[in-house]
């Protein structure tokens, strides 16, 4: 009975699917229906029948590698990591700038007793005619505005009146030669404002920094204007964020010494060790030895050239030459003076490689007799100026082509 249902079932499959109107091929021996119940009379009936079809196995999904952005590999990120890391070292400040570039300078000086404030106000003169520097302003550290009345009379002569000028209302009373000469003759009121020498600068280091630049100070003389905007919270804080470093006139290096600036009366000292001790920038000090040669003996001089130039002494600081000259009986200036407040300017203005000059980091200290101890140490505060080359001759050239520049036309 089994049998004769699975046979019917079979037929009934073939003809639902249109094959009972095939032909039945001639070949192959048996036809499939005999072969269907032969196949179905095997001992296997007892068990139910299994019909295996093939279907073909799905090709596999592609596989998706999900990979984290932060992980792209763990070489390419260890040479992210190397080029940020070089980065964050070349954004780092050197101690103190020595590229080359033109720098915003304010010259505070004492511009009384000896000509070599003279001598470094045409330095900056001729630099900033020369687009060089930007010269930005100029203060005095001596009493009152006598000395700044005489500054700017310089200033007007030089072509540069524009220059603000500022004064010291408790600066160091300091007798001058030519003072009078160039309050008498050259000082121009018209374009002169009586400003305090801390507000100038104040207010020119912030103009500075609105546009993104730093200013750098250069001073020849007392540091007492450089102590009253340190002690200015408003200026300390300039400073520290504007200001790149200040350049002092001053001190011996590597003996210790006792400059003029330092000890030439009680409020010379005290500024001069507020600032050494307060600066939030480094201090760079141009020593008696920046300026010697310890071989030779000689000193960098400026005005060399002055005598033979103009004779008849018609330029300002010509003129500051020979009023010198005249008020101490016996001195000679046609070899020149001691150029160290020039070299102070025209280094701070030039590159180290311009000035083939180079700067050791100190620990400094002031004594109460104006004395000065500069230690070197690799991570000390603040630095001396020294020269690359006991050549002390081309040191002299550069300081005198800028002196001699508004005579000669030429910078030779």
């Amino acid at each position: 009975m089994r049998k004769f249902t699975l046979i019917i079932i079979s037929i009934l499959i073939l003809a639902a699917c249109g094959r009972d109107e095939a032909p039945i091929p001639e070949d192959e021996g048996t036809p499939v229906i005999e072969r269907t119940i032969e196949a179905l009379s095997d001992n296997t009936v007892e068990t139910d029948a299994v019909v295996k079809v093939e279907v073909p196995e799905p090709e596999p999904e592609p596989v998706l590698l999900v990979v984290s952005e932060n992980t792209v590999s763990e070489n390419e990120a260890e040479e992210e990591l190397a080029e940020e890391e070089e980065e964050e070292e070349e954004e780092e400040p050197p101690f103190v700038d020595g590229s080359e570039m033109v720098r915003n300078i304010i010259v505070d000086t004492d511009y009384a007793s000896d000509v070599d404030d003279v001598a470094c106000i045409r330095v900056a003169c001729s630099m900033a005619r020369l687009g060089l520097i930007n010269f930005c302003a100029a203060g005095t550290s001596s009493l009152g505005d006598y000395a700044t009345r005489g500054l700017h009379g310089h200033l007007c002569c030089e072509g540069f009146a524009y220059v603000p000028t500022g004064y010291n209302p408790q600066g160091i009373e300091c007798p001058s030669p030519f003072l009078q000469y160039f309050v008498q003759n050259y000082h121009d009121a018209g374009t002169y404002t009586v400003i305090d020498a801390v507000e100038l600068y104040k207010n020119v280091i912030a103009e500075n920094a609105k546009k993104g630049e730093k200013t750098r100070i250069v001073t020849t003389g007392y540091l007492s204007n450089i102590e009253r905007l340190l002690l200015d919270p408003v200026g300390m804080q300039l400073v520290k964020n504007n200001v790149d470093s200040i350049w002092v006139t001053g001190g011996g290096y590597p003996e210790p010494g006792r400059d003029f600036n330092f000890w030439w009366k009680e409020e010379a000292t005290r500024a001069a060790q507020t600032c050494v001790m307060y600066s939030p920038v480094p201090l760079v000090f141009i020593t008696g030895n920046t300026g010697h040669s310890s071989v030779t003996g000689q000193y960098i001089s400026g005005g060399i050239n002055l005598w033979k130039l103009d004779p008849k002494s018609k330029d300002v600081v010509s003129r500051a030459y020979r009023c010198f000259e005249e008020a101490h009986e016996g001195s000679d200036l046609k070899g020149g003076y001691n150029a160290q407040d020039s070299i102070a300017v025209w280094a701070a203005s030039s590159s180290f490689e311009q000035s083939n000059m180079h700067i050791t980091r100190i620990d400094a200290t002031i004594l109460d007799d104006g004395t000065n101890i500069f230690l070197p140490n690799p991570n000390g505060r603040h630095a001396v100026l020294e020269r690359n080359d006991e050549n002390i001759y081309w040191y002299i050239l550069q300081i005198n082509k800028y002196i001699d520049y508004p005579l000669t036309g030429v910078l030779y």
